[in-house]
């Protein structure tokens, strides 16, 4: 009769084996979708955006807009 301990090193051996085979795989080369997106590249290469708050949620208009700042800066801000 096989005992406990082989099955366990059989499932170790079997889990092992499984993760390096599947961690053989090609990696994803991040140059092969330049030509998915080459119309999208070749329309916007050259565009210059005039918004300096593109990568921001708040906007100077926003209620929250100065209470984010000063958050930023260290600045102690209260409710009045």
């Amino acid at each position: 009769m096989i005992s406990y301990k082989t099955i366990i090193q059989v499932i170790l051996l079997s889990i092992s084996m499984s993760f390096l085979s599947g961690c053989k795989e090609k990696a994803i080369n991040p140059e092969d979708d330049i030509p998915l997106l080459k119309d999208v590249i070749e329309a916007n290469i050259d565009k210059v955006v005039d918004d300096p708050y593109i990568s921001s949620t708040l906007r100077p208009d926003d209620e929250m807009y100065e209470v984010m700042l000063k958050l930023q800066r260290g600045i102690p801000w209260s409710e009045s």
